[in-house]
């Protein structure tokens, strides 16, 4: 069964290496990621890790905890639909 996750745009425009020409409109696409095994958070740029999602057959993204070195790290959203965790903070 697929698993839902939010897609959310970043504002860049007042960062020191933003330029129009490489990001018009001043935002980047970022999923925010949580780990299932040790809680760490982190987000993502959302088009590295939808490419490599897409040779995958897996019902939601994933990819390696910098913090525990788990391979558990998912969007926050489908962390929350594995946990039970239907309230935001």
């Amino acid at each position: 069964m697929k698993l839902n996750f939010r897609i959310r745009r970043k504002d860049i425009s007042h960062e020191d290496w933003f330029t129009e020409d490489c990001f018009p409109g001043g935002y980047i696409e970022v999923i925010d990621m949580k780990c299932l095994d040790c809680d760490y958070e982190e987000e993502v740029e959302a088009d590295i890790l939808l490419e490599c999602f897409e040779m995958t057959d897996d019902d939601f993204p994933s990819c390696g905890c910098v913090n525990c070195n788990g391979d558990n790290l998912v969007p926050k959203d489908v962390y929350d639909q594995i946990k039970g965790n239907f309230i935001y903070k």
